[in-house]
């Protein structure tokens, strides 16, 4: 019987880093790093609303550039 194969897989999924709408407060292009997972994230006014990976957002929410986005 196996029934720890199933919850593992659960537990898995559970773990994976879901992505998070950052928008960017400011009117000039920047592009940053993530440090964590060494994502490149460009941001404009164009394009001020970004999903970003969740373990780069922390870092970037503590920035007075951007904001977390009401989904």
């Amino acid at each position: 019987m196996s029934c720890c194969g199933s919850r593992r897989q659960a537990y898995k999924a559970w773990l994976i880093p879901r992505p998070v709408t950052v928008r960017y407060l400011r009117s000039e292009r920047i592009t940053t790093v993530g440090r964590v997972t060494g994502n490149r994230y460009d941001f404009s006014p164009d394009t001020a609303i970004v999903a970003v990976d969740g373990r780069d957002a922390a870092e970037l929410l503590r920035l007075p550039e951007f904001s977390l986005e009401d989904s």
